[in-house]
């Protein structure tokens, strides 16, 4: 693969991904209505657990990706705070 062809990979991945995140936000809005934060920190937190299980179940994702991805999600919750 060529490094044209991987940074064009990444591009659309991240539109998608950031597509994808505009969606649950609005979806997210709609459930602050109905339960708790805490609520519903903890039902996302099994949905990307289950996620990351499904993924290396298909060998999708092997040991080290998956620890990259908790370590990130890792850095967003215990990370800077912005001012």
């Amino acid at each position: 693969m060529t490094e044209d062809a991987r940074a064009a990979g990444l591009a659309a991945f991240q539109d998608r991904m950031e597509a994808c995140l505009d969606e649950l936000n609005a979806m997210l809005l709609d459930l602050t209505r109905r339960y708790d934060m805490t609520i519903i920190a903890a039902a996302m937190a099994e949905q990307v657990g289950a996620a990351l299980q499904a993924l290396r179940r298909k060998k999708l994702c092997d040991d080290r990706k998956t620890e990259l991805a908790i370590e990130r999600i890792a850095e967003r919750a215990f990370g800077p705070h912005p001012a």
